[in-house]
């Protein structure tokens, strides 16, 4: 489970919620062999998918073992 906390800014925010994203996606597909996520559509989502196709994010999600819905 990840504690709560307050994030000041929407960057702050994107880049926290990237690095959540990495980091629990590495994990499941090491325990499992995929990662599956849902995010809404729409304009909600669009800093943190922008924040994971950048560096240094961009290289850290394999992303053929992910299963967007």
């Amino acid at each position: 489970m990840i504690p709560p906390v307050v994030i000041p800014d929407a960057a702050l925010l994107a880049d926290a919620a990237a690095r959540i994203v990495r980091d629990v996606a590495a994990e499941a597909i090491a325990r499992h062999g995929v990662f599956r996520v849902a995010l809404p559509g729409r304009r909600t989502p669009r800093a943190l998918l922008e924040r994971l196709a950048s560096a240094p994010f961009r290289g850290g999600i394999d992303r053929g073992r992910v299963a967007a819905l």
